[in-house]
């Protein structure tokens, strides 16, 4: 499992977890401060911070996010290594209220008004200040999301920053995503887009539409050229979709003129002309259904 989808999933499986209570309140007596070296003193603490810590922690990732618990204190980390953005990013930490101080929790997926979320010390209500770990959905445009940090995974991000796009191993989605958009598997794992049961003219198309898409930097894909998990990306999208599709009927159609060529008696090279021309005409349709497609 790559190292976001277990950030995701370790959170997730929070869920419904609370804090203690004394006296009939809540006290902010939990788990998660004791677990996490050199964060002890915090509990009975504002603890949101370090569930996002702990969750890290847990996922095995320690390393990828600030271990503290101050929500100020992680803005800083990630601005400092220019790893933080306004805009969504899969499995990043994403902080709320004036300086991104006030709360803090971890994005699982948005679209093009909301975002999802999993955070700590928080309620039904979504209070900075709640009781436990809850799956919530918040506006994504609201002045209370101030922004969010991005994780320096190893199999790379998912994320909504255009300025991120052309990026090594990221994967940019401007209207939505989700976990189902990460890799599977951390690198030197396989993924299940390795292991893609293809026939042999499926695998020459998928290599001729990589040919063809070549000149637009966001679909390159891993196994031709630049390793990038972002051959999940072009499989995945409806764009590539449509071009595959666009690029199977060329040929059919191809395949049919042949026949009706080869039945007519005409010679041979007028063959080789009818079929370079449906070729062109199938990649001119391709260019055209992937680049002007903005994301998925």
């Amino acid at each position: 499992m790559s190292y976001a989808r277990r950030v995701i999933a370790t959170a997730r499986a929070e869920v419904g977890t609370h804090e203690g209570r004394s006296s009939g309140r809540w006290n902010n007596i939990q788990k998660y401060s004791p677990a996490v070296p050199g964060l002890e003193w915090s509990q009975g603490q504002a603890w949101c911070s370090t569930f996002v810590s702990w969750v890290f922690r847990k996922a095995g990732c320690a390393q990828l996010a600030p271990v503290t618990a101050s929500c100020a204190v992680g803005v800083d980390w990630f601005r400092s290594r220019g790893r933080f953005t306004e805009y969504p990013v899969i499995g990043g930490p994403v902080y709320f209220g004036p300086g991104g101080g006030s709360h803090v929790g971890i994005c699982i997926a948005y679209t093009d008004s909301t975002i999802t979320t999993v955070e700590g010390n928080t309620n039904i209500n979504g209070s900075a200040e709640g009781d436990g770990v809850y799956l919530k959905s918040r506006p994504r445009k609201s002045d209370y999301v101030y922004g969010y940090g991005i994780p320096d995974y190893p199999e790379g991000v998912v994320l909504a920053d255009p300025a991120w796009r052309t990026r090594r191993n990221v994967t940019y989605f401007s209207h939505q995503a989700s976990a189902d958009d990460l890799p599977t598997t951390a690198p030197g794992g396989q993924t299940p887009e390795d292991n893609v049961s293809l026939t042999p003219q499926q695998a020459q198309q998928l290599a001729e539409l990589h040919d063809v898409l070549v000149p637009y930097a966001g679909w390159q894909y891993k196994g031709k050229g630049e390793e990038t998990d972002a051959y999940a990306y072009l499989r995945g999208t409806n764009a590539s979709v449509k071009a595959l599709t666009t690029q199977i009927a060329a040929q059919t159609a191809a395949i049919s003129r042949i026949a009706q060529l080869v039945g007519s008696g005409v010679n041979t090279q007028q063959v080789v002309d009818a079929v370079e021309k449906a070729i062109a005409e199938a990649v001119v349709k391709v260019d055209v259904d992937v680049t002007g497609v903005d994301s998925a």
